[in-house]
């Protein structure tokens, strides 16, 4: 069984004490998630009030992710539309996914590849897997792992308290929606790993140029975004995110899970759309975007996530 953690690495982060087991046996207030700090940021109180939520979206989204688990029933199950709570935000982190790049040029990849690879249901990418909430990761800095080859016993992810708590007010947060949605793509990325027989593990650190301590450094299998492809395709066309070339060098085209978490999180920063995202959230996808690009990979990456403009210029891409 491989257990491939995302540690969180952003200051101000809060130390959850309670232990997993209580999970299923504490009893909660009313509207309140065990362990974590409840609430919402201006944010995404901002993108919650864009849509409007009602229970044929959650239900997709509660069968598409495999949110399942009992755990949930601590985290907020039987409030669902409750944004203060974490399984409602993992609901407004799969609506988020959904909101990216389409069938334009300009971006890594198809947000229909992004929503493909993170849910939990069977698919192209990954055999099925569900979710669960565990307050507190093997260390307090974790923000989720991923259990892959379980003996007898379906694969999860595991997401954690410092995703779902509500964001200071001042730096950068691990409690941010385009943070959390980013781990959720960053984990789902573990489970493509294990289908295609590669390791799921990251390097420990520091090492090279990253800075992260423990198990949180990837390479980055650089390309630029509408890269083309042996085949003459780009790689912002949908299903090129599930391609693997490591044998035609210089030509590989590869991914870890940092790397599809940084290009999701550029994505999503230069090209959500721009009626249904707030240009707040937009700003901290960069933001957490360049965390990672700068603290979780062994080589310097070769660009930072600029500033996005608030209304895109879109071009439209004749072939899918």
């Amino acid at each position: 069984m491989t257990s491939s953690p995302a540690p969180a690495l952003f200051p101000g982060g809060s130390t959850i004490l309670l232990t997993v087991g209580l999970v299923f046996s504490t009893a909660l207030a009313p509207g309140s998630a065990l362990g974590c700090v409840d609430g919402i940021s201006p944010s995404e109180s901002a993108f919650v009030g864009t849509f409007a939520c009602n229970q044929s979206d959650v239900i997709g989204v509660f069968n598409d992710y495999a949110i399942t688990d009992e755990s949930w029933q601590a985290a907020g199950l039987q409030d669902d539309c409750n944004a203060n709570l974490p399984f409602a935000k993992v609901v407004n982190a799969v609506v988020f996914i959904g909101l990216g790049p389409h069938l334009q040029l300009g971006g890594f990849h198809d947000t229909i590849d992004y929503l493909n690879e993170s849910r939990s249901t069977r698919s192209a990418y990954h055999g099925d897997f569900y979710l669960r909430f565990v307050q507190q990761g093997a260390t307090p800095s974790m923000e989720a792992d991923s259990e892959t080859g379980r003996l007898l016993a379906e694969d999860r992810t595991n997401l954690h308290c410092l995703i779902f708590n509500m964001p200071s007010a001042a730096g950068v947060s691990a409690g941010f929606l385009a943070e959390r949605a980013a781990v959720i793509v960053h984990e789902a990325w573990h489970h493509w790993q294990h289908a295609h027989g590669m390791s799921s593990e990251h390097a420990n650190g520091p090492t090279g140029n990253c800075t992260a301590s423990g198990a949180a450094c990837d390479f980055y299998y650089y390309h630029a975004p509408d890269s083309r492809l042996p085949d003459g395709s780009l790689s912002s066309q949908i299903g090129k995110l599930n391609v693997n070339i490591l044998d035609q060098p210089p030509n590989n085209y590869s991914h870890t899970a940092y790397q599809v978490m940084v290009e999701f999180s550029s994505d999503m920063a230069n090209f959500a759309n721009p009626d249904l995202v707030p240009f707040a959230v937009r700003l901290e996808a960069m933001k957490v975007g360049n965390v990672h690009i700068s603290q979780n990979f062994i080589a310097v990456v070769p660009y930072t996530i600029g500033t996005p403009v608030p209304f895109p210029k879109i071009f439209e891409r004749q072939n899918p």
